[in-house]
């Protein structure tokens, strides 16, 4: 494939999103709880008790509230389509990231595009549900990739704005401070904190303190994932985490609007034991973390295909052990997923690939065979199709530990 050819595939994907952003403006979306929720700041309500479009709160920062008010002014439509394109964009560029990464990996041109197609084939459902709802997870998983690449580019400063403004307006990116902490990366994740809390006490200076305190308090109770609201977390049908699955699998009756008749639980416990065991296992989850940190720890090396695997690990982990998880958010397995089908074609581990295949349609049956979408939603296979995705990223970062040869053959 030429080099002319390459750019004229990127074209074409910006000509794609620009057609799919027009089809999706119209209509009531996330981008308008947005919007409300900035023009709500004039009045000094409570944005987080606010409820938007048939009650629907807003989860994000006040900055990011702040910044939306500057276009309160302009054209709904207008706005909202530059943000579903600048979203779209987020995902163009990430999947030119990855390809960058392609080029450094042991792989010939055709596995190269084998790769990147799979990347667009694997979360093609995520990235339309991203669009058609005016989310923002494409932006954070853009955030987080493009500035762990300008980090360990040495430019630390840009890079670390990017994490910083990313955690700031939604918290879900905080899981990739503790690997920069582990991998000695000390000076980016001081500088990372820096950022982020100036951009958390930046609102200061443009709002009045008490409404400011009270906006805070709100969208810590909001957020808390430990919060007793979050841990039978069934309150919609859509929604997918190791909260909801285990809700699901642990409690016989949880309440939950159209549930189906159909037996999915195989225990009943009380609530009180339900949140210990999900406080069980989230921490059985970050633990593995240290299958795939270098040691020793705190020391600034980089080690290549192991150090990219730390970070989509713990990136794939944010829709699980986060409650009030939407299909949307599981975009970000996308890398650990890419990663795991290099290891397949370098290393022709025949489990893998049929297990890569089962994911793909856990994530992506909703669009391919709609019809049975309340079947889906009902026994929560998206949720499966991640632990599948993190348990082969275990097995990936257990062979390394173990027999370190396995990364040369990767490298």
């Amino acid at each position: 494939m030429t080099l002319k050819l390459e750019k004229y595939i990127w074209l074409l994907l910006g000509l794609v999103g620009i057609i799919l952003c027009a089809v999706e403006t119209p209509g009531e979306s996330d981008f308008g709880i947005y919007i409300s929720a900035a023009i709500d700041l004039t009045d000094q309500k409570d944005i987080y008790q606010t409820g938007y479009y048939d009650g629907y709160h807003y989860y994000y920062s006040v900055f990011f509230a702040l910044f939306l008010k500057l276009f309160t002014g302009f054209n709904f439509s207008v706005i909202k389509f530059i943000w579903l394109y600048f979203n779209f964009l987020c995902f163009i560029h990430l999947l030119y990231l990855l390809s960058d990464l392609m080029l450094k990996l042991n792989v010939n041109l055709k596995q190269r595009w084998v790769l990147i197609s799979f990347a667009i084939i694997f979360c093609i459902s995520f990235v339309i549900q991203n669009i058609h709802n005016s989310q923002i997870t494409l932006f954070l998983l853009w955030a987080s990739i493009y500035g762990l690449k300008l980090i360990y580019n040495e430019k630390i400063v840009s890079g670390s704005i990017l994490i910083a403004l990313a955690v700031n307006i939604k918290i879900m990116p905080v899981v990739i401070l503790p690997v920069l902490f582990f991998n000695g990366r000390w000076k980016s994740l001081m500088l990372i904190m820096f950022f982020y809390l100036a951009l958390l006490f930046f609102p200061y200076l443009v709002i009045d303190w008490d409404y400011y305190n009270l906006l805070l308090n709100s969208w810590w109770n909001l957020i808390n994932p430990f919060a007793n609201h979050h841990i039978l977390d069934v309150d919609e049908r859509s929604f997918h985490s190791l909260t909801t699955l285990l809700s699901t699998l642990l409690i016989e009756e949880t309440g939950q609007a159209y549930k189906l008749p159909y037996k999915r639980n195989i225990l009943d416990v009380n609530i009180e034991t339900l949140k210990w065991i999900i406080l069980g296992v989230r921490l059985f989850f970050i633990s593995c973390v240290f299958l795939f940190i270098n040691q020793p720890f705190f020391k600034k090396n980089y080690t290549f295909y192991k150090t990219e695997l730390q970070y989509a690990f713990v990136l794939a982990l944010v829709p699980l052990i986060f409650p009030h998880q939407q299909h949307y958010a599981f975009v970000l397995c996308l890398p650990i997923a890419l990663l795991c089908l290099y290891y397949y074609l370098i290393l022709k581990k025949k489990w893998m690939i049929f297990s890569l295949i089962i994911v793909f349609l856990c994530f992506n049956l909703r669009l391919l065979l709609g019809h049975f979408n309340d079947y889906y939603e009902h026994y929560k296979i998206i949720t499966y199709g991640a632990l599948i995705l993190v348990f082969m990223a275990m097995y990936i970062g257990f062979k390394i530990k173990r027999d370190p040869l396995v990364l040369n053959q990767l490298l």
